[in-house]
């Protein structure tokens, strides 16, 4: 069985969606690792159950900034976010249920009790979800066990490359000086796409010439002018003391 061919002891994290129907079965399983949920599961959820009380839409997104605020908070203001979700929810039982489901296990989906755990600086399982799909779509039941093993090994290989390939092209991002202050510091973190729109954006931004007109005595005009530079555009009015 798996549990006599693997030292279980090893896992240290365990991470699952909203479904806690198979936690007790993975506590029993993993009895040194912490179990974890998903926080895209967990927001996903709870979007669902705010979405369905008989409240304002207002109320309905109040809670849910609430919920995501107290998600990554670190207990300095845990207390006003959960006030706020029972100011919001009045009328409904959402706060009971939210009480007695969510906070008496926080230890589970709050990210303040997971910075020191193994979790490969993640919070969701998304990617694992992602790559299982592509199984699903590649390999079947009727397959014999060989032909599996082997699509199986093409599928990682593939899913490698084009991590790779993606982190090269990260990587081989070109800046010059002309390239803005934020381009330069965020632009490798972003599509080749998105640098290029930025840049665009910064090339025009450049092309706008402000012009500036003393009016009176310690009055200005400041603004953009037409092609002929004869009438303003666009101005607001700067004063000095």
């Amino acid at each position: 069985s798996f549990k006599k061919l693997n030292d279980l002891s090893e896992t240290q994290v365990v991470m699952i969606d909203k479904d806690l129907t198979n936690a007790g079965i993975l506590q029993d399983y993993f009895d040194k690792a912490r179990t974890l949920l998903c926080v895209f599961h967990v927001l996903k959820y709870l979007k669902v159950q705010v979405h369905a009380l008989k409240i304002s839409l207002t109320n309905r997104m109040n809670i849910m900034n609430d919920i995501r605020k107290l998600l990554y908070d670190n207990d300095q203001m845990s207390a006003i976010y959960l006030k706020e979700i029972k100011i919001n929810s009045e009328e409904t039982d959402f706060y009971e249920y939210f009480e007695k489901n969510w906070l008496s296990c926080c230890e589970m989906w709050q990210t303040k009790y997971r910075k020191n755990l193994f979790n490969f600086n993640t919070d969701t399982n998304n990617h694992l979800e992602r790559f299982n799909r592509l199984l699903k779509d590649h390999i079947s039941s009727n397959m014999h066990i060989s032909e599996c093993v082997t699509k199986l090994l093409v599928l990682v290989e593939d899913f490698e490359a084009e991590e790779m390939n993606l982190n090269i092209s990260l990587k081989q991002k070109v800046y010059n000086d002309d390239d803005s202050m934020l381009l330069k510091k965020f632009g490798s973190q972003l599509t080749n796409k998105a640098n290029e729109l930025l840049r665009k954006q910064n090339d025009e931004t450049k092309l706008k010439t402000c012009f500036i007109e003393e009016i009176e005595d310690n009055r200005w005009k400041i603004g953009q002018k037409d092609e002929e530079k004869n009438h303003f555009i666009t101005s607001s009015i700067a004063y000095r003391d």
